[in-house]
């Protein structure tokens, strides 16, 4: 059985958010401005650096988008607050595959990871 976390990532989640937006989240991303600092089957707590010196944080819940149509809940620090680039970012962080063992790894245990503080 899937996780929440991994339904909302195989749905299409760019769907709830504007084209520009996608964009600089992808953006952000590729430019690897994301630091995962807790994650389980059912929540995300990450750093985005955004484009001053400003690090916001990202709260990213998950439900069952089989069942929820507000299955993916985008809550952030900077002054959008919510739905941002840097939740997009966020999400692009966690579906890419060079970050799928910390992802594995977290579904895995029963207990969230928690990133190593630098």
């Amino acid at each position: 059985m899937s996780s929440n976390l991994e339904k909302v990532l195989a749905w299409s989640w760019t769907d709830l958010f504007t084209s520009r937006t996608v964009e600089r989240g992808f953006d952000y991303a590729h430019e690897e401005r994301i630091t995962l600092e807790e994650l389980n089957p059912d929540s995300a707590r990450t750093l985005c650096r955004g484009s001053g010196d400003e690090v916001y944080v990202q709260t990213l819940k998950f439900r069952d988008p089989e069942r929820f149509a507000n299955a993916l809940i985008c809550k952030c620090t900077c002054p959008m607050r919510e739905n941002c680039k840097h939740c997009v970012a966020a999400l692009f962080y966690l579906h890419a595959p060079r970050n799928s063992e910390a992802l594995r790894s977290a579904l895995d245990e029963s207990a969230p990871v928690q990133a190593p503080r630098v």
